[in-house]
């Protein structure tokens, strides 16, 4: 049965990731920032902080084409993203690597492929999204 509900929240995740995509054009820009949940298959501490990080975070910028929220499962090494435009695998995953296989949320500046901040998946709304306000700020800064 708990296989089954994270079945289910995988495929509502999924799709709530590329709906906000859907009328995107192909060849679309480069992402400025990454956001990437990391989680192993069938966590509970996943199952449980999902619908607060998709409520409170991801809805909140699905429009903004500059982030790619990224799920990243350690268990298999699956990676989706809300995306039609380029993303750096590579990058995702060494981030993903260098955060030692721990679940989490890490924020990441896409172009110079350096981490901004790490969270654990139970982290408080507020700091993840100020983290993701600073970083675009800081992003926007250093491409002018």
């Amino acid at each position: 049965m708990k296989t089954l509900e994270y079945l289910i929240l995988i495929v509502i995740f999924t799709f709530v990731i590329f709906q906000g995509k859907a009328s995107a054009q192909e060849g679309a820009s480069v992402a400025s920032m990454y956001v990437i949940v990391q989680h192993s298959e069938g966590s509970a501490q996943y199952d449980a902080n999902y619908k607060r990080l998709q409520n409170e975070i991801m809805d909140k910028y699905s429009k903004n084409t500059n982030i790619v929220f990224i799920s990243y499962d350690v268990t298999n090494d699956a990676i989706t993203a809300n995306t039609k435009g380029e993303l750096d695998w590579l990058a995702v995953y060494n981030a993903a690597y260098e955060n030692n296989g721990q679940e989490g949320v890490i924020i990441m500046d896409a172009a110079n492929k350096t981490v901004i901040a790490r969270y654990n998946l139970d982290a408080g709304t507020k700091d993840i999204l100020k983290s993701i306000a600073e970083g675009t700020q800081k992003i926007a800064r250093a491409n002018q």
